[in-house]
């Protein structure tokens, strides 16, 4: 089974540097423009399922990348982290208002709660229970699978199959409208290429390329 990890288009609080787990945010204009671009990648990529977080950013990305004519699978369990109480919040709000947090989400995330919200490894059990799900059903073995969804969850699955330890979340950083491509066959998974993106100021002419 291949997966597709794919990450939404850049919304406003991306720019602005703001918490935006749960908030139904929609892409803006730069955003739009780069699942544009990411969908010629999919011009040659046979895709047989789709599954998108229910999320305003993902549902739009997935419907420029694949057609509103397909059929899109909404799941809950791909959601981004809730941030609770510092939805909306800028980085600098958080670090006034929430300085614990703060602390404890750069040194120790495992343990990182936010006020109202979920822990990280409350979004990592429903993440793995979504995909243990997919390995489980023996028809997806042979198939390639499209997960369109948030930062959060990508981070923490990739961290989790390299095994980087509590630390790994911050070691990889999928960038806006990029594909993340992993394997699973025989109890294992194969990370095959990460961060695949478009970048208008990339050399060489095409603009896609991997960024660790």
């Amino acid at each position: 089974m291949r997966v597709l990890l794919i990450r939404h288009g850049e919304i406003d609080f991306n720019r602005q540097a703001r918490y935006c787990g749960i908030t139904d945010a929609t892409l803006n204009k730069n955003g739009l423009a780069q699942a544009k671009h990411l969908k010629s990648f999919f011009s040659k990529e046979k895709v047989d399922a789709v599954y998108c977080s229910p999320l305003r950013r993902t549902q739009q990305t997935a419907h420029i990348l694949f057609g509103r004519k397909r059929r899109i699978k909404l799941e809950p369990s791909l959601k981004e982290i809730n941030f609770g109480k510092m939805e909306c919040m800028s980085v600098k709000e958080v670090k006034e208002k929430y300085p614990v947090f703060y602390r404890t989400w750069l040194t120790n995330l495992n343990t990182a709660k936010a006020p109202g919200g979920e822990s990280v490894n409350q979004c990592r059990k429903r993440v793995w229970k979504f995909i243990n799900s997919l390995i489980r059903n023996k028809r997806n073995t042979h198939k390639t699978i499209a997960l369109v969804m948030h930062g959060g969850p990508i981070k923490i699955w990739i961290s989790d199959i390299l095994k980087l330890g509590k630390d790994g979340f911050w070691m990889f950083h999928p960038e806006p409208a990029s594909v993340t491509t992993v394997e699973y066959a025989k109890g294992r998974f194969c990370l095959l290429g990460r961060n695949f993106y478009y970048e208008k100021s990339r050399p060489g002419g095409t603009g896609f390329g991997w960024k660790p």
